[in-house]
């Protein structure tokens, strides 16, 4: 039978080695707490310029509409080109909506390019079911 050594216990925690990779530094910051972000002296920060992101959707909105409604009159000007019907039926139904997509990379035009978007799609909606009733009344049956 083997007797521990004797003498003192050891102090303090076992040693360890390095501490496994991915994990978070242990103890305080080297250069302090960490910064605060600046503080304005006369108080809150004034709004930023310009209309707020409600208004640009709403004004993106207005845009699309228009623009949905433009877009069969597109058809009715690719009707005489000899190009193939499938190419006519992407392209009128592509080209407006190429249009809102740049805008939605852009922090500040994102709102401008969401309304579009909603216009397109509300006005492609509301077209489609009006030339629908529109056709079914004048069919005859």
């Amino acid at each position: 039978m083997t007797q521990p050594p004797q003498g003192p216990p050891p102090q303090g925690p076992p040693p360890q080695g390095p501490p496994p990779p991915g994990s978070p530094p242990q103890g305080p910051p080297p250069h302090g707490p960490p910064p605060q972000g600046p503080t304005n002296p006369y108080g809150q920060y004034p709004p930023a310029p310009g209309l707020p992101s409600w208004a640009k959707t709403l004004f993106g909105f207005l845009i699309g509409l228009p623009v949905s409604i433009l877009a069969p009159i597109l058809a009715f000007g690719l009707v005489n080109l000899e190009i193939p019907t499938e190419l006519k039926v992407f392209l009128v139904t592509l080209i407006p909506t190429l249009l809102g997509i740049p805008l939605l990379f852009g922090k500040r035009t994102r709102p401008w390019g969401v309304g579009l978007m909603l216009g397109l799609a509300i006005g492609s909606f509301v077209l489609g079911g009006a030339c629908v009733s529109i056709i079914d009344g004048s069919s005859g049956y």
